[in-house]
């Protein structure tokens, strides 16, 4: 099913907006898969492919940074895994979605 049919599936105004937040949700998720990646890369990290990155999902990371340390999930640990938490609750907010959907 393409995206406009779903779009023209949707009927109501409330249905036709979940399914524009359900794909929002997907292209943060992408973003979120990128600013890893290249969080690994000093090269990429330090350019301005990073510096784009890291001004969308900071913003994004910051609330889940902020828990992880709260929490101390994170303690001694060298990796950040507050992308990998965040993208889990988008995928669960995604699920609640599609239920509506």
């Amino acid at each position: 099913m393409s995206v406009f049919s779903v779009f023209l599936a949707a009927g109501s105004a409330v249905r036709w907006s979940l399914v524009i937040t359900y794909y929002i949700i997907d292209v943060i998720i992408l973003l979120l898969l990128a600013h890893s990646i290249v969080s690994w890369i000093p090269s990429m990290r330090e350019g301005s492919v990073g510096e784009l990155l890291e001004k969308l999902c900071g913003p994004i990371l910051a609330p889940m940074r902020a828990l992880t340390k709260k929490l101390g999930l994170t303690r001694g640990l060298p990796i950040d895994f507050s992308p990998l938490f965040t993208m889990v609750v988008l995928v669960i907010i995604q699920g609640v979605i599609s239920s509506f959907i």
